[in-house]
């Protein structure tokens, strides 16, 4: 199998560890497999690292200036940059030999113009597609020496490259692939994760009820603390959104500085969707629940928050400084993780949050 993966997939999860790309690695040695990738994700992954380290670093410096303010001093300790540079062909390359990188030069320019001027997806209508039209050429170009080897393309863009089912490729890309003559069965995903429901199937050493009983329950706690690790790791950006998403009362949050999350009841009615054991005492997880209380203190410009008061959620408690308030948020919320356990040592590892919004 010919494994088709996009920028969209891996942002993010900048050096490969959490449980679904682990257990993607896995499932190309497993399964002889072969995980297809564009030198322009790889590049194009190497620049948003770069363009996420500078942003944190501002935004690290701009808060001891306002930490030294506070409190009169002229300190500044910053963390070193990295003295090797970051790259994700490197990286990848290191984690698996089950890989192949395909250049896009062969694709002519005038190929892609017409299509632009066409509108052929995965060109819109605002004339944006340039680099996923490139992408998808030369991908195709790629798959002539891959005759009958199934293909699972995993891209989060499905608005450019699905049809409206989500469940095939857009009727631009299926004529692309008959006029390219290749032969290859299609199936398309939005995520990996999706990828592992639909092709991975149980393993029998272990039942459900047995991982649940045995090493769900008992290692909750931690499994929370990880959570609270995970989210507190993340970027204002990425909390942002998903408040946005799962919220109408978040629909106009904008200029959050930072954020703390922290569980204050924790895991309840848990389901497990999906497991698969990877290796000896090692297996992957993919876990539904709720969480009965949750805190979100908010930082926020104090002229913004006046002005978008109204919309935020009715139950907030609110801490005004001279510039900035702390918005605190307290609710329920829902929960669908991916995760690595080793029965071994009961340890939770690479964990990551497939789904998350509050009720």
């Amino acid at each position: 199998m010919i494994i088709f993966i996009d920028t969209n997939i891996i942002y993010g999860h900048w050096h490969l560890q959490n449980a679904n790309f682990q257990f993607l690695l896995n499932f190309l040695e497993n399964t002889n497999s072969t995980l297809a990738v564009s030198d322009i994700v790889c590049d194009e992954i190497d620049n948003k690292f770069r363009e996420e380290l500078n942003a944190i670093r501002t935004t690290l410096k701009n808060n001891f200036k306002k930490f030294n303010a506070l409190n009169n001093t002229t300190s500044e300790i910053l963390p070193e940059l990295p003295n090797q540079v970051y790259s994700f062909k490197n990286l990848l390359t290191q984690r698996t030999d089950y890989v192949d990188f395909f250049h896009f030069t062969e694709v002519s320019n005038e190929q892609v113009v017409k299509r632009a001027i066409k509108k052929i997806k995965p060109f819109k209508e605002d004339d944006k597609g340039f680099r996923d039209t490139l992408i998808w050429l030369s991908f195709l170009d790629y798959l002539k020496l891959k005759k009958n080897e199934d293909v699972a393309f995993i891209n989060n863009n499905s608005s450019d490259f699905f049809d409206l089912t989500k469940t095939n490729l857009h009727d631009n890309l299926a004529d692309d692939i008959k006029s390219y003559g290749i032969t290859n069965n299609f199936k398309v995903y939005e995520s990996i994760k999706d990828f592992i429901n639909a092709e991975v199937r149980d393993e029998h050493k272990y039942t459900s009820e047995i991982i649940m009983t045995d090493f769900i329950y008992p290692q909750q706690l931690i499994i929370e603390q990880s959570i609270e690790q995970y989210i507190n790791s993340q970027s204002q950006e990425w909390l942002t959104d998903i408040l946005k998403e799962h919220s109408r009362a978040f629909e106009k949050l904008a200029y959050l500085t930072t954020f703390n999350f922290r569980i204050i009841a924790g895991i309840e009615d848990p389901t497990l969707l999906h497991w698969k054991e990877i290796e000896v005492n090692k297996f992957f997880g993919e876990l539904r629940f709720f969480l009965q209380n949750i805190e979100i203190q908010l930082m926020l410009p104090l002229k913004f928050y006046n002005e978008n008061n109204s919309s935020f959620p009715r139950k907030h408690r609110v801490e005004i400084n001279t510039d900035y308030v702390t918005m605190t948020i307290f609710s329920k919320a829902y929960m669908n993780i991916s995760f690595n356990f080793d029965t071994s040592t009961n340890l939770v590892k690479n964990l990551e949050i497939n789904l998350f919004g509050l009720l």
